[in-house]
């Protein structure tokens, strides 16, 4: 086992920790749990570092296979977007770094926001465009795409060498094996949980992050970006 493998097999094992930890805090110890999962607590900075680490490497790989010729351009610049988007992800997660810096919302976001806080993935907009909280159009389709992304791609890649071909074309990092029986482990388990506190977006959305942000670094087709 090489030292990055190493380094992946403890980071799985402590993310693992954490959602077990939480899932039984919130039967027993809620101030575990509130430690873990409120807001500015450690979840949010890990979903924070995760977003930012994912984003920094795809916008690197844009770069490093910016001259390769035989990249198409849709794949190169896709990689650059993506980067882009993961770090105001990042950004959206901190809201903009609101509560360590101090400033205030503008008026837009404290009639539209849940908490008054300055980011687009909780608002309200019930009275606005008519569709309800952000925040749970943010979490199910986050639930979606990891499940797609995580269990379903790498079940269909296994089995369809034309559908590897196109997804190396495009320069996507796809899960090893380790990344998609942990998030399926984790994903299942929370879910089946009943967390007595809150609901259980919070530990599902850093399951998926922190994951994510491990594919992006040590992805099984990491062979693409030489």
């Amino acid at each position: 086992m090489n030292l990055t493998n190493m380094l992946e097999s403890i980071a799985l094992t402590l993310i693992s920790t954490m959602i077990i930890i939480g899932v039984i805090s919130s039967y027993i110890s809620p101030e575990t749990y509130y430690w873990l999962y409120a807001e500015d607590r450690l979840a949010e900075w890990i979903d924070f570092y995760s977003f930012l680490i994912a984003g920094l490497f795809f916008i690197w790989r844009f770069f490093h296979i910016y001259q390769n010729k035989n990249a198409h351009k849709v794949s190169k610049y896709s990689l650059l977007l993506c980067g882009i988007l993961l770090i105001f992800f990042a950004g959206e997660e901190i809201s903009w770094g609101q509560r360590i810096i101090g400033f205030e919302s503008s008026t837009f976001f404290k009639q539209y926001h849940c908490h008054q806080y300055t980011n687009f993935h909780c608002l309200y907009l019930g009275g606005f465009l008519g569709i309800g909280n952000t925040g749970d159009w943010f979490n199910v389709s986050m639930n979606f795409i990891s499940i797609l992304y995580l269990i379903i791609l790498p079940i269909v890649l296994k089995y369809s060498q034309k559908a590897e071909n196109f997804i190396n074309c495009t320069y996507l990092p796809t899960p090893k094996t380790n990344h998609s029986v942990v998030f399926t482990f984790l994903f299942i388990l929370t879910c089946i949980s009943k967390i007595t506190i809150w609901d259980n977006s919070e530990p599902l959305q850093v399951i998926a992050t922190f994951i994510f942000c491990l594919v992006t670094i040590n992805p099984k087709n990491k062979h693409i970006y030489k």
